[in-house]
């Protein structure tokens, strides 16, 4: 069975140089950041193009490089509910950053509070807290 190439759903490829002018004008040819949503691939580069997207308002997310095999196989030994609560706790903490640097908060402020929220999330995952979500719902 093929592959199913993204492009039938409406999706477009799309490479790009790691410099702020290529990327600037890469979003500006996609019809500018609203509606935008992109991904690229950890590596080299770092996260300058995550930050820069962010701050021009553009949904990014960074995906995990190609899984050795050994990764891989760590990696199917965690449960789907485990990665699925770190991914959420990870966005959440993201989000809190951003917002709170965007209030006006210095960046080392920020990260404490982030770090502090993190210990938390730490703490309730090894004593096998429920979600606030779970706690809500009941």
């Amino acid at each position: 069975m093929e592959p199913e190439d993204p492009r039938d759903r409406g999706l477009e490829l799309i490479g790009s140089p790691n410099t702020e002018r290529a990327l600037r004008r890469l979003v500006r040819r996609c019809g500018g950041p609203e509606g935008l949503a992109v991904c690229y691939e950890a590596g080299p580069c770092g996260y300058a193009p995550h930050r820069l997207l962010s701050e021009m308002g553009v949904a990014c997310d960074v995906i995990a490089p190609s899984l050795t095999p050994r990764q891989r196989a760590q990696a199917e030994l965690v449960p789907a509910e485990v990665l699925a609560r770190a991914w959420r706790t990870q966005v959440r903490l993201n989000a809190r950053h951003r917002s709170l640097t965007a209030r006006g908060k210095r960046s080392t402020v920020a990260k404490v509070a982030v770090a502090r929220e993190l210990t938390g999330f730490i703490w309730a995952a090894m004593t096998q807290q429920p979600l606030r979500e779970e706690v809500a719902a009941s």
